[in-house]
Formats: C-alpha cells, sequence, structure tokens
C-alpha cells in the first residue's frame, strides 16, 4: 500500500509540475517565440517545485509543533473522569 501511495503521489506531482510547464510555455510562446517561452516555463517550473517544497516543510513543521504541544498539554493537565 506504501509503494502505491508513493507511486500515485509522485505520478500526480508530475502531472502537475508538467502541466504547469506546458501552460506556462504555450502562453508565452504564443507572444513570444520558443527561445523566451522555454526559459520562461523553466522559471515558472522552478517556482512552483519551490513553493511545493516550501509548503511541505511548513505543513510538517507546523504539524509536528503543533502535535508536539498538543501531546505536552495533554501530558501537563489531568483530566478529570
Amino acid at each position: 500500500m506504501a509503494v502505491f501511495l508513493v507511486i500515485f503521489l509522485a505520478t500526480f506531482l508530475a502531472a502537475g509540475f508538467l502541466a504547469t510547464f506546458l501552460a506556462v510555455f504555450l502562453a508565452a510562446f504564443l507572444v513570444a517565440g520558443f527561445l523566451p517561452a522555454f526559459f520562461t516555463a523553466v522559471f515558472a517550473l522552478a517556482l512552483a517545485l519551490a513553493l511545493a517544497l516550501a509548503f511541505a516543510f511548513a505543513a510538517f513543521f507546523f504539524a509536528g509543533r503543533f502535535l508536539f504541544f498538543a501531546i505536552d498539554f495533554l501530558l501537563s493537565h489531568s483530566l478529570d473522569v
């Protein structure tokens, strides 16, 4: 199951980055030609990758901090049942 999930997520991310590249490339190609369109699309792809990595890091970082403080809170406050 874990292998399937990794393959699915990798395919999903690759398709998203390819769609970003193609959309930006086609829009810039119609306006400016091949070479500027290629560099613009590569820049957009690099920006999308950087943002994806930044958001993934932020999600794991803040989820970890939230989990740490939630466990700390639960351990330091007794529950009256």
